[in-house]
């Protein structure tokens, strides 16, 4: 009767490696050529809204500490507030100078960003884009600036980002590995 085989530490090894190497390798940078897509960008109204709760939960919390008697905790919290309500206030309502309105992919892969004061200000996706479940995280570079744009749903046309997942190209995969 033969003896079934059984896997060994060296064979599991070799398919951890082998997917972690798969899943480490920088997807090609770029974007297929296709027909011309334009992509409207809406302001995230649930980021907004998380944020906002976000600090008014960590102001009530510095108040309840205060209220304990706890001052220096309390006022390391308030200004731990500050900073990141001044992040968030950065984030999440940029200036028209750097609030992006329109992702256009032209017909060549060539891709470029529409700003709210009209400026048109040519771009590449560099690999370290990700794909989020239902939505993308672009990673683009314009000369020495990075921009990263979260699109999804909520504030892009559903269709219209159907079709920008098909045009973008996809990391390679080992052979027999599943992702």
């Amino acid at each position: 009767m033969p003896n079934v085989r059984t896997l060994s530490w060296r064979h599991c090894w070799q398919l951890c490696r082998h997917w972690l190497d798969d899943a480490t390798r920088p997807a090609p940078a770029g974007i297929r050529p296709g027909p011309r897509l334009e992509l409207t960008l809406r302001p995230a109204s649930r980021a907004r809204w998380c944020g906002g709760l976000f600090l008014l939960l960590a102001l009530v919390h510095a108040a309840g500490l205060w209220r304990q008697g706890n001052q220096p905790l309390a006022l390391g919290t308030l200004v731990a507030v500050l900073f990141a309500s001044a992040v968030l206030w950065h984030w999440l309502w940029p200036s028209k100078s750097r609030s992006f309105r329109q992702l256009q992919l032209e017909p060549d892969g060539s891709t470029f960003l529409l700003t709210a004061d009209g400026r048109r200000q040519a771009v590449t996706l560099i690999p370290g884009s990700l794909r989020l479940g239902q939505h993308l995280l672009l990673v683009l570079r314009a000369g020495d600036c990075c921009h990263r744009l979260l699109l999804g749903p909520g504030n892009t046309d559903p269709d219209r980002l159907a079709a920008l997942r098909r045009r973008l190209r996809r990391p390679p995969t080992v052979p027999g590995l599943l992702r």
